[in-house]
């Protein structure tokens, strides 16, 4: 256009600040400004001017109040000259090129009612008796609907009929929306917030300047994933089901209100984010677990908890770790399984710690995770404690079983040490020694008088020489007083 920047007047591209979400858009290629005409409450008349094109767009419902434009006073009002033709809204002081979003064949078109009616030519002679013809071409490009008058005028020299008028009449039909500036695609990541579709600016209609409005509406392709909503203002957003990722279509409709529509698809992302294991408790104990002698050989310290489930399928590790105390001694005990139960130790065992620390009572401290690779989550009512008593053992504080007894080996088979337990219930004078299957004195593990009390001994395999024996079976026997018992245990090498 040669007459572009003529009028002194000159735009920075500062784009436009979108009403629904606050995002920047348009910066360095539109600029955006608004007008003082108000249309009703909500809505403004509007101009937006664009690197690619000379003319100045009028938009009138796309963009609300609350949308971010540059304001620029033009000219005092008193110095405002009015240009008469259609489509003009004289009470309201405006001029405009109703060219919004588009460019029409002639730019110069608005400013004259003459731009879709041309002759081909305005003046010729005619000779008596002759005739001529004038071609009259019409061109609805770029027309919102409606009826569009124009007169043609012919003057002459004859006197008798001097001035013909020929009037002309277009209809021009409703036309369909478009798709003026498609949305941008969307990467978002798995549970993201609701996201507003940024309609602004999506859409265009010729028709608009003539009152013509559009409705907008989405739809998603995979419920599962996305759902839409639509905010007070009836821009459509999405929300994005929890847990759930993949891609997807979101349609955008625009709808005039002739029923014509246009489509923009967008295409969404949802990117998949670790989820953490579900939460998930401790199976509650009894506060105080006390030992007793018919539970010595057969009772064990069991701890469960409930399934840690995960959404994204992951496996799930769970991580025991717990700590006993008692009296000055403290030890951790942690363990890695995929199960929801652990038998920790048999009472057997949690004697004989409590035994060789000298004490008849601790306290258990215990705590789950639950893992899935990533997150490590504590069990809720987590960590729970519980106390041990072996006192019913004990007689004035001192363990003391009831009868002789010798117990199994263990572990058994072993390699390269294994322990040998066995009950005084008086004090004794004490002989154990390890024998071959041929009879033959291989070790003495224990010679002396002792107390009462729950004992044991290790033999680490070796003979009275202290050099390893040879693997195979092997008896151990135990004198105490008048008690005799032998047992078999099996080296392995």
């Amino acid at each position: 256009n040669a007459e572009f920047g003529t009028s002194g007047f000159t735009v920075l591209p500062g784009g436009y600040r979108y009403s629904g979400n606050g995002n920047y858009n348009d910066m360095g290629s539109n600029g955006y400004f608004w007008s003082s005409t108000e249309i009703n409450s909500d809505i403004a008349w509007s101009r937006l001017l664009s690197f690619y094109y000379s003319g100045v767009y009028r938009i009138s419902n796309f963009f609300t109040k609350q949308s971010g434009f540059s304001v620029r006073c033009v000219r005092d009002l008193d110095n405002l000259t009015i240009r008469q033709f259609d489509n003009l809204d004289e009470s309201k002081n405006e001029t405009h090129l109703e060219n919004y979003a588009h460019s029409i064949a002639n730019t110069q078109s608005r400013s004259s009612r003459t731009d879709w009616l041309i002759i081909s030519t305005d003046s010729l002679t005619i000779q008596p008796g002759a005739s001529a013809d004038v071609t009259v071409t019409v061109n609805a490009g770029g027309l919102g609907s409606g009826i569009y008058s124009e007169n043609i005028s012919i003057t002459s020299n004859d006197t008798e009929n001097s001035l013909i008028v020929v009037p002309v009449n277009m209809s021009v039909a409703n036309s369909a929306p478009f798709v003026f500036q498609p949305i941008n695609d969307v990467t978002v990541d798995e549970d993201a917030d609701t996201l507003s579709l940024l309609i602004d600016g999506v859409f265009d209609d010729a028709d608009i300047i003539n009152g013509d409005t559009l409705t907008i509406t989405a739809v998603s392709l995979n419920t599962d994933l996305i759902t839409i909503g639509s905010d007070s203002n009836e821009v459509p957003y999405m929300v994005f089901v929890p847990d759930a990722n993949g891609e997807t279509d979101v349609v955008v409709t625009a709808t005039d209100l002739a029923g014509l529509s246009v489509n923009d698809t967008v295409h969404v992302t949802v990117n998949a984010v670790n989820d953490s294991p579900n939460e998930f408790n401790l199976t509650e104990t009894d506060e105080v677990i006390a030992i007793t002698l018919d539970e010595l050989s057969t009772g064990s310290l069991d701890f469960e908890w409930e399934v840690a489930e995960d959404v994204d399928g992951d496996s799930i590790v769970y991580h025991y770790t717990s700590t006993l105390t008692a009296g000055s001694y403290t030890e951790q005990l942690d363990s890695s399984l995929v199960d929801t139960s652990l038998t920790l130790m048999t009472y057997r065992a949690i004697y004989d710690k409590l035994f060789a620390w000298e004490v008849t009572t601790a306290v258990l401290e215990w705590h789950v995770y639950s893992d899935d690779g990533t997150v490590s989550v504590p069990a809720l009512n987590g960590p729970l404690t519980l106390s041990i008593d072996i006192s019913s053992l004990s007689v004035d504080d001192q363990l003391i079983p009831d009868v002789f007894a010798l117990h199994q080996n263990y572990p058994n088979p072993f390699n390269p040490t294994t322990t040998l337990q066995y009950d005084l219930p008086e004090d004794a004078q004490v002989r154990i020694m390890v024998y071959d299957l041929m009879g033959r004195e291989v070790r003495s593990l224990v010679n002396n008088q002792q107390n009462a009390g729950f004992k044991s001994v290790v033999w680490d395999g070796t003979n009275e020489s202290g050099q390893p024996v040879s693997a195979g079976m092997y008896l151990y026997r135990i004198s105490a007083g008048d008690f005799r018992q032998t047992k078999k245990m099996v080296l392995l090498k």
